[in-house]
């Protein structure tokens, strides 16, 4: 009896709690961080305004110099629209170039708006409903996935929802020598001072920089690289 009542209570959680779909316009003051095992700070806080919209393959960053941003010391504005990558250094010079691979689903930063198990796709497994948490004020959904179930070696990702509003991702490593450690990305704005998030993401966010000039052919998928496996893209294959 007590082990129906419990997955009577899991499947009830589960059906008032459906993996949902992520909004996939906005712009957001965007934090990243990093803890190691014992959940202590580690390494660099990247910090930087980005802008996501999926419909029209478009993503943006703006970083500051002298800001940590994932896109390296030299970015100062960046822009994937049409298959393109627009990098702008703090010189002002661009560089532009050819990205297949940047654009969505699975190009980052898109991927991180996918929740395993979204939409009846099971291809990465399928997250599950953990409960609520307060996080930077505020009462959010968590989902939550081991992915090593699905592929070895792989960590616990997590979301955390307020809505459809993807708020932020945890990133849990499972083995070698960081385990434990964990790589997050907070999409909220409320970290940062004076940060803001809007949607959906304004048209003029993907605007091409001036003096940019047209892409070559060689495919470039540098600008999200550094995320990498601490925040759980390398499962996708980028």
């Amino acid at each position: 009896m007590g082990a129906f009542l419990l997955m009577l209570t899991i499947s009830s959680a589960m059906a008032a709690h459906p993996i949902p779909n992520v909004t996939s316009s906005f712009c957001e003051d965007s934090v990243d961080f990093q803890f190691d095992a014992s959940g202590a700070s580690a390494g660099a806080n990247f910090s930087y305004r980005s802008c996501l919209d999926v419909a029209s393959a478009s993503s943006s960053m703006e970083c500051t110099q002298g800001v940590p941003c994932p896109g390296g010391p030299d970015l100062a504005h960046a822009v994937f629209t049409n298959g393109t990558t627009y990098s702008v250094d703090h010189s002002g010079k661009c560089v532009a170039n050819a990205c297949p691979s940047c654009a969505p689903p699975l190009g980052m930063p898109f991927s991180f708006l996918l929740i395993d198990g979204a939409d009846g796709d099971t291809s990465r497994g399928v997250a599950k409903y953990v409960g609520t948490a307060e996080i930077d004020g505020s009462n959010m959904d968590h989902f939550s996935h081991d992915r090593g179930a699905v592929q070895k070696g792989a960590g616990v990702m997590n979301w955390y929802l307020v809505g459809n509003s993807l708020m932020r991702n945890s990133y849990v490593q499972a083995s070698g020598s960081m385990a434990g450690a964990s790589g997050n990305r907070d999409f909220s704005g409320k970290l940062k001072v004076g940060g803001t998030r809007i949607e959906p993401a304004p048209a003029s966010s993907f605007d091409i920089p001036k003096g940019c000039t047209p892409a070559d052919p060689t495919d470039s998928n540098a600008l999200f690289k550094s995320m990498g496996s601490e925040f759980g893209d390398d499962f996708l294959g980028n």
